[in-house]
């Protein structure tokens, strides 16, 4: 589970960085972890797009899950 979220916050600094274009930030983010970034320009604008990222992708995970789950609750009350 813990790579699964790191491969969604990984992926997200990503597309932040795609679209903003910005090298400090997506460094900030991605390098130093523990580091405040919110002393760079753009920082309110990189980390909106990134917070949105992070919950489609967290959405997406979740509807995952229920689609995986329905079939074998199905299987489950028929065999019952």
């Amino acid at each position: 589970m813990r790579n699964v979220n790191k491969s969604i916050l990984n992926g997200c600094n990503r597309k932040s960085y795609d679209i903003m274009n910005n090298i400090d930030l997506f460094k900030c983010f991605n390098v130093n972890k523990t580091t405040d970034c919110k002393h760079l320009d753009d920082f309110e604008e990189y980390q909106k797009i990134r917070i949105e990222c992070i919950n489609e992708k967290n959405g997406e995970f979740g509807l995952g899950i229920i689609i995986a789950v329905i079939p074998w609750l199905i299987m489950g009350l028929c065999c019952y």
